[in-house]
């Protein structure tokens, strides 16, 4: 046998292409296989030095996406893991050990970080004694999961980080957008600081979390999607609702011609924009959802995902009778 048959990973032999396919073996443990210029290699995947794993986990086709998540984690490439982790807009627990693997990162990172040792599915640092921000930040997390019910849930894993002590961090407006331990920076409005508020500042925020951790498109939501979700979620929260004659009047007053120049906007309209989003996603239509995502997903205009989707042209979205 060539001697370079023994190197690990095994040298190919001039002209001898590399195959590698990983698979289990007989006992369940990872194995990984090279074609040389004698007989097949194959050892253990845990055998191969970190960075070769990690090289093999950059490839694809070549292991499965929760061992690749999980060892470009290992390998402090956590932007290549995390892009990675959303790609599929499927659900992270139906993709194999996706969501433990992510789980496993996110404590780490949580000790890390000295975060307060609270259980629950919002972690809020700050002055909060009583817990009464906690309670909101809660409350409006589960006002999104109503509104996004037909997002693949869940979409990260690990506590949401809330922020409120006024340090700065240099957390982004949009906050740190990772489906493990995202983090979240929100600071008191002047004259607006009461329960109804926080909660809405919350949900807006944890609705454009869920959004951006679905497998958006190449370009990005469009923009009036992403503005009128935030703004569905802040009026929920802040008990305000959607009322359907309420947003039906909002589109009505834009006519056809506004609902098509928001669909472009570089800044939409949030008002007509959340009115747009409120009819997307009532209970009558919200199962059309996804399809609407697949489709931008696709490179389709808004225009034509929604004529495609929900059978929905400007001139129907500024009618005040319902089809």
């Amino acid at each position: 046998m060539d001697l370079n048959t023994w190197c690990i990973p095994p040298l190919p032999a001039p002209g001898s292409p590399v195959a590698v396919a990983c698979a289990a073996g007989p006992s369940g443990v990872p194995v990984v296989q090279w074609a040389t210029a004698g007989l097949p290699v194959v050892v253990p995947l845990s055998a191969l030095p970190l960075v070769e794993q990690v090289a093999l986990a950059s490839q694809e086709g070549v292991l499965p996406i929760d061992r690749r998540v999980a060892l470009l984690l290992a390998g402090d490439r956590r932007s290549a893991a995390f892009a990675l982790a959303i790609r599929t807009p499927r659900p992270l627990g139906a993709q194999g050990r996706l969501e433990l693997e992510l789980a496993a990162w996110a404590t780490t990172e949580r000790t890390r970080l000295e975060l307060p040792a609270v259980r629950g599915p919002v972690v809020v640092v700050g002055d909060d004694l009583k817990g009464s921000a906690a309670a909101e930040c809660r409350g409006a997390l589960n006002d999104v999961y109503e509104l996004l019910a037909p997002l693949p849930w869940p979409r990260w894993a690990g506590p949401v980080v809330v922020y409120r002590d006024g340090v700065e961090r240099g957390i982004p407006v949009a906050g740190v957008i990772r489906p493990a331990l995202p983090l979240v920076s929100l600071r008191p409005t002047p004259g607006q600081a009461d329960g109804l508020q926080l909660r809405g500042q919350a949900a807006e925020a944890f609705a454009g979390l869920a959004l951006e951790l679905s497998s958006p498109p190449v370009a990005g939501w469009p923009r009036w999607l992403q503005v009128g979700v935030g703004e569905a979620a802040r009026a929920i929260a802040c008990g305000v609702g959607l009322s359907p004659r309420a947003m039906t009047a909002i589109r009505v007053g834009a006519g056809a011609t506004g609902i098509t120049a928001l669909y472009a906007a570089a800044e939409p309209d949030p008002v007509l924009a959340k009115a747009v989003v409120a009819e997307l996603l009532s209970p009558a239509r919200r199962a059309n959802f996804p399809s609407f995502l697949d489709l931008l997903r696709q490179g389709a205009s808004s225009l034509g995902a929604l004529r495609v989707a929900y059978r929905l042209a400007p001139e129907d979205l500024a009618s005040a009778i319902r089809k």
